[in-house]
């Protein structure tokens, strides 16, 4: 239960709930991180269930054998999970007994081999268990457990009656300087482990808890378990002395997750549940003495086996960037600074497979610099091998089997549509001979092969209907919006790709003909704004628009007004509605929206009534985070002047505090949100930048 009168919130370094995912303030250089119902996780790996028969070994050089080899060793040693039963004296939470218990050592052996073996992928020096601080995590556990809460505020809740000032006094210095965290069922420590070294959810953008465990100043750890009402809780606190960096690192020392070199990807996607991603977040860190984060840092990925290159773009498909800058005294990274990142969701991550990362924009003695590293990332469950005579004397042989196949026919006397089609038939037997176990299988392969390709039509064998498929113009003139993935543009009707509906999603055009081809289909002859023709599309991936606006594109988000000097229309006659000016900072839902022929989008907004305002040029607006609209800066001072409403957390509305426990106090509103219910809330920092939350207008002055 909350106390009613307002606590001083001592913060932690960097030490956040691993549950949390909801960020409190945007603007906030505090970072507030405010927790939600935790959602139980589940470790698992990722490669169990393809493993069921037994996979051809891996073949790679002896030498890099041999450290794939020691990897998967240390990796089986070390990632076992820790004793279920973890104490040799079982902690006490009664109305009047509060006592630690005592660890049993295996348990404790077992959390900082898993610990040291993190620090190692990272190129880090070990550290070690702390008995003293596992006495101070473990007053944290079983403070948390005594309220049922997992919190780093325990200051904020009620002492339970009979517990020790003193022990509740040191429960809540261990919450405030402790990773935490809590599961239903009691789970192991190494599980545990996993969550803070994977760090999910979406206020977790820093990574924290990973860099908790992974700082250069850590020199020991400690950590709490107790079992509440409900849940069970684990603490888990680091050691630190920064004067100790300078002896253990050089200052142009950079550590990385995943790491460089070989990486594990049973450690790169190991939480099941809602806690799943496509992609994990990577973290490269730099010592703060010899780096500095430039103004524009931008992140690329390469995946050195097809060489995909992926920029890496906040907020596109899931993609995420974070600079992470150590302010003295608060949000202490460890020293470190450096970059986190989140590949799309469209870019997967494989095994076996090594990714190169190229960072730009980073300082170095005030110049800017590219850092670029690879890590390649293997399977534990995969056997790896060093090539021997056999496995060369069949590559060579697959080798040879492919290039007979790439002879056998003359591209030269096949039309364009026949050369694709050959193409593809090659692409797919040489992906059969790549995967093939042995010579009498590539024989088989080559043998079929020739058989489809003996069926291909030369230019000369082709009939004159069967030259023309595609049949006569047929004039159009419609205004056209891609609404489809997974077509293809082409450059003509013997299929020469020219590009990807993905990459024109959403995109409207000109479709000023058609084709009715034979194969059944009907394809468009596209042009864009400025008369340049962009190719032949199947009419599939397209939807027709009334005019010039293109298709109604269903949407559903909240913008602010951001601009005064755009129109708001009634149609796309351009007949003017009224002016953004007069609806300025106002909210309201974007129900729809149209990708205009000339290039702008346009928002078909509605008010909270659900009445609609008319058309406004996106570049008119600010998209906010839900109903409340796009962040609007301020910086005046309010005072609290009613005491019958709260402060609210998020708008989501999980209640912060009562304004009667802070009327009459002074804040500064650094901004606020107007919320498309109509209220405007103000974003209320005290003078040493604590964060109170939001709270309405009309309980300030």
């Amino acid at each position: 239960m909350k106390k009613r009168s307002l606590c001083s919130f001592a913060l932690g370094l960097l030490l956040f709930s691993v549950n949390s995912n909801v960020h409190a303030e945007q603007k906030n250089t505090m970072q507030d991180l405010i927790d939600v119902e935790i959602v139980e996780t589940e470790v698992y790996s990722q490669t169990q269930n393809d493993k069921l028969n037994k996979k051809e070994p891996v073949y790679v050089s002896k030498k890099e054998a041999e450290k794939i080899q020691l990897l998967q060793k240390k990796y089986r040693e070390t990632m076992i999970p820790s004793i279920q039963k973890k104490f040799i004296e079982e902690p006490v939470l009664e109305e009047d007994i509060y006592q630690l218990g005592k660890f049993d050592p295996e348990v404790l052996v077992s959390v900082e081999k898993q610990l040291n073996f993190y620090r190692e992928l990272a190129n880090l020096k070990s550290i070690q268990h702390s008995a003293d601080s596992t006495v101070f995590a473990q007053y944290g556990a079983i403070g948390m457990a005594s309220v049922n809460q997992q919190v780093h505020d325990l200051e904020n809740y009620t002492k339970p009656t009979k517990m020790p000032s003193d022990f509740w006094q040191k429960a809540t210095e261990s919450t405030n300087k402790s990773n935490i965290y809590s599961t239903r069922e009691d789970a192991n420590f190494n599980d545990i482990l996993d969550v803070f070294i994977f760090d999910p959810g979406e206020s977790n953008r820093q990574t924290g808890h990973r860099w908790n465990i992974l700082g250069l100043p850590v020199t020991s750890f400690g950590v709490g378990y107790a079992k509440g009402e409900e849940k069970y809780y684990t603490t888990l606190t680091t050691d630190k002395d920064y004067k100790s960096i300078d002896k253990k690192y050089s200052d142009d020392f950079v550590t990385q997750w995943p790491s460089q070199g070989h990486f594990p990807i049973q450690l790169y996607s190991r939480i099941n549940n809602s806690y799943q991603f496509d992609n994990m977040r990577w973290s490269v860190m730099f010592n703060e003495k010899g780096y500095e984060v430039g103004e524009k840092v931008s992140v690329e990925l390469l995946n050195n086996r097809t060489g995909e290159r992926k920029p890496i773009i906040d907020g596109l498909n899931g993609g995420e960037v974070e600079t992470v800058i150590k302010q003295p005294g608060f949000l202490a990274q460890g020293g470190f600074i450096g970059v986190n990142f989140k590949p799309s969701d469209d870019f997967k991550i494989e095994a076996n497979t090594k990714y190169t990362v190229k960072i730009t924009g980073m300082l170095k003695e005030k110049k800017p610099i590219v850092y670029e590293y690879s890590t390649h990332i293997i399977d534990i469950e995969d056997e790896y091998e060093a090539e021997d005579e056999v496995a060369k004397e069949l590559a060579a042989y697959k080798d040879s089997a492919k290039l007979t196949l790439e002879k056998y026919k003359v591209p030269s006397n096949y039309r364009q549509a026949q050369q694709t089609e050959l193409t593809k038939i090659l692409k797919e037997a040489n992906d059969k001979i790549n995967k093939a176990a042995n010579k009498t299988k590539v024989d088989e392969l080559v043998k079929i092969t020739k058989e489809k390709l003996d069926k291909v039509k030369t230019a000369k064998e082709l009939t004159e209907e069967e030259k023309n498929l595609q049949g006569p113009y047929i004039k159009d003139g419609r205004f056209v919006t891609i609404s489809k993935k997974g077509y293809s543009t082409w450059s003509n009707f013997n299929w020469k790709k020219r590009n990807e509906s993905t990459k024109l999603l959403n995109k409207t055009y000109q479709a000023r003909g058609k084709y009715i081809h034979n194969n059944g289909s009907t394809y468009l002859s596209l042009y864009d704004n400025q008369g340049k023709w962009q190719g032949y599309i199947n009419s599939n991936a397209v939807k027709a628009g009334s005019g010039k606006q293109g298709a109604y594109i269903k949407d559903g988000r909240y913008v602010t007004i951001s601009k005064s000097n755009y129109d708001v229309w009634s149609n796309f006659s351009w007949k003017r509605k009224i002016k953004s000016k007069s609806i300025f900072n106002k909210t309201y839902q974007v129900k729809g929206r149209y990708e205009h022929f000339n290039g702008s989008t346009y928002y078909s907004l509605y008010d909270s009534k659900g009445k609609w305002q008319g058309y406004i040029n996106s570049n008119a607006t600010k998209m906010g985070q839900g109903k409340q609209g796009a962040y609007i800066s301020d910086g005046r001072k309010v005072k609290v002047t009613k005491t019958n409403y709260n402060t609210w957390s998020n708008f989501n509305w999980k209640k912060r505090h009562s304004s009667k426990d802070i009327a009459g106090k002074t804040f500064i509103a650094r901004g606020k949100y107007n919320h498309i219910n109509g209220s405007t809330y103000y974003s209320l920092y005290d003078n040493k930048g604590k964060w109170y939350g939001y709270i309405s207008q009309h309980a300030v002055k």
